[in-house]
């Protein structure tokens, strides 16, 4: 019984974490952190097509060469991770910015966000010193694109071109 509820939580999770994945490549494309090819979506269903086939080749890959418990601990980790970082980021932006509008509120605020990232420092714990190298792993790749592409191409940099959100490739990349 415990075995197939595990079986049925990594496949919910990571089934979850691929369709989240495609929507945040596609903010990032949108927002000039990645190539304008990850800001199209597919004029009929509104999805962004392309993320999802590049999301699933990338899952395809990973699931054939990585151990299920290996790559069920780097999920876990990225989800933890991410975790905390909204839960910190609740209380600062809570304290330095009280007035900006939010599409939702945190329930229990302050209390809620301190609990949250306990309890995944406590399951972080619990994880494998070669699970922090692969995530360290990850995390130099994503800081390497960054600094060498999305930094230089963010909307958010003052002086970048302004997409137009009904018509995010203009041109293509840039």
């Amino acid at each position: 019984m415990v075995a197939a509820g595990a079986v049925i939580s990594i496949f919910s999770v990571t089934l979850v974490t691929m369709c989240g994945q495609t929507r945040i490549l596609f903010a990032m494309g949108r927002d000039g952190m990645l190539p304008r090819r990850f800001a199209q979506v597919n004029p009929r269903s509104q999805t962004p097509v392309f993320n999802t086939i590049v999301v699933a080749i990338v899952v395809s890959i990973l699931a054939a060469f990585i151990p299920l418990d290996k790559l069920a601990d780097l999920v876990s980790i990225g989800t933890l991770v991410a975790f905390i970082v909204v839960s910190i980021g609740v209380i600062i932006l809570r304290r330095t910015m009280p007035d900006i509008p939010r599409g939702f509120t945190v329930p229990g605020y302050p209390v809620t966000p301190i609990p949250s990232v306990i309890a995944c420092v406590y399951v972080l714990s619990g994880l494998s010193w070669i699970t922090y190298a692969w995530f360290l792993v990850w995390l130099l790749v994503v800081l390497t694109f960054y600094f060498l592409w999305g930094r230089r191409h963010s909307e958010r940099n003052p002086g970048a071109r302004v997409v137009d959100p009904d018509n995010p490739v203009p041109g293509g990349d840039r």
